[in-house]
């Protein structure tokens, strides 16, 4: 063998050898599966997540997901802002040059944020004016106290009002007061709200009228002095009598504290002297008498019911219109009888035309003495009446004997 030969046949040698060297690391090298890791390293409200690939075959691809990672992201490493505390996740894939595929996934947490401690509450305010009234939501004043509520005070609205309140403290809600108005609340109107929580209250003003107080008409002055007489032959005569109730035949009225009923039905009509001057057998009383009004009674007591007046006379005292012939301020005769007879009364007395009522004539300063009296004499005469009955059928029935004898 030639030198030249020899050399040829070594690199020849050489040359194989390397190759098989180098087809076996290349062989070796890929039945190694890549592997990767990650992790997350945290900076006040920002995570950096960082991938590690090892094994498989170079180069490497990357794709990341998770919270807060932006779709599709390829970087080996990135870094992500985060809104709140928490712990965060994020996941890698990764896949080498001959298309194996590893995963991975790491977690990180942020507790940048100071603790929430506050609540929100929302406020609302809305009006019912079914009963009439006119205000509006922004008429009122909601205030919040307490819980260093912000804001504390604000206008009435009907889509509410965000307060912020603090967490676990005591708050209450009140709202300035309207004429007529009343409130009602619903919802969480009084406190504390947990951290973080959203709450409502909700208030509605309602509408409600004034009590309407019923006026009163002072009672007019009396005219007389309550007087009251009946005669041994049932003969009624009443001053001063207070008119209770008025039917279409009769009215009632109260003297001395005992009521009775004042007829003029059954064809007999008295003569009326009322307020606008009529007299002469009125035959409509009724729109002219009035509950409260004084007035005297000429009659005869029924034989059947002493409370009973069969009625002649009834003169209404109350008048509150000048009669025919008075002068403008003068006060009203009560025996004018609108006939032009001046101060001739209806008991056959000749009295001034005009008189003046004074506190003397009240009831109220009559003594109880002469409220006795009176009394006393009405029953005194009441008896008589049917005393003088039972003579009368005792007489008769003697008479009718004698005449029987002779």
């Amino acid at each position: 063998m030639n030198i030249q030969t020899s050399k040829k046949t070594l690199w020849g040698a050489l040359a194989a050898g390397i190759f098989a060297v180098a087809a076996f690391a290349l062989m070796a090298h890929a039945a190694t599966a890549p592997t990767v890791s990650c992790s997350g390293a945290v900076s006040g409200d920002q995570i950096t997540w960082t991938a590690t690939s090892t094994g498989g075959v170079a180069p490497y691809t990357y794709l990341w997901s998770g919270s807060g990672v932006a779709s599709g992201t390829t970087s080996t490493a990135f870094t992500v802002a985060y809104p709140a505390n928490a712990t965060y996740t994020a996941m890698v894939q990764v896949t080498d040059a001959s298309s194996s595929v590893a995963t991975s996934s790491c977690a990180a947490t942020v507790s940048a944020y100071p603790t929430v401690s506050t609540g929100t509450l929302n406020v609302s305010l809305s009006v019912n004016n079914a009963a009439g009234g006119s205000a509006t939501p922004s008429g009122f004043t909601v205030n919040v106290s307490g819980a260093n509520a912000n804001p504390g005070s604000f206008p009435g609205n009907a889509s509410g009002t965000p307060v912020v309140v603090g967490a676990s403290s005591t708050y209450a809600i009140t709202v300035s007061a309207l004429p007529n108005y009343s409130a009602s609340m619903t919802g969480n109107c009084t406190g504390p709200l947990a951290a973080g929580a959203s709450d409502a209250c909700a208030v509605t003003e309602t509408y409600v009228p004034s009590a309407v107080t019923p006026t009163t008409t002072p009672p007019l002055p009396r005219v007389y002095k309550p007087e009251l007489t009946i005669n041994g032959d049932g003969r009624f005569l009443v001053h001063g009598m207070i008119v209770t109730s008025v039917a279409s035949g009769s009215f009632q009225g109260t003297v001395w504290g005992i009521t009775y009923t004042v007829n003029w039905s059954g064809g007999l009509y008295p003569e009326f002297y009322l307020r606008d001057g009529n007299g002469g057998g009125a035959t409509n009383p009724v729109t002219q008498l009035q509950v409260g009004d004084e007035v005297g009674v000429s009659g005869i007591v029924s034989q059947s019911n002493p409370l009973v007046v069969q009625a002649n006379v009834v003169r209404d005292y109350s008048i509150m219109a000048l009669r025919p012939g008075r002068r403008e301020g003068q006060f009203e005769s009560p025996f004018y009888n609108g006939k032009g007879n001046g101060g001739q009364n209806f008991f056959g007395a000749s009295l001034p035309g005009s008189i003046a009522t004074t506190t003397a004539e009240t009831s109220s300063v009559e003594s109880l003495n002469a409220r006795l009296q009176q009394l006393l004499t009405q029953f005194h005469n009441l008896q008589n009446i049917f005393q003088n009955r039972e003579n009368g059928n005792g007489h008769t029935n003697g008479r009718g004997n004698g005449r029987g004898g002779n």
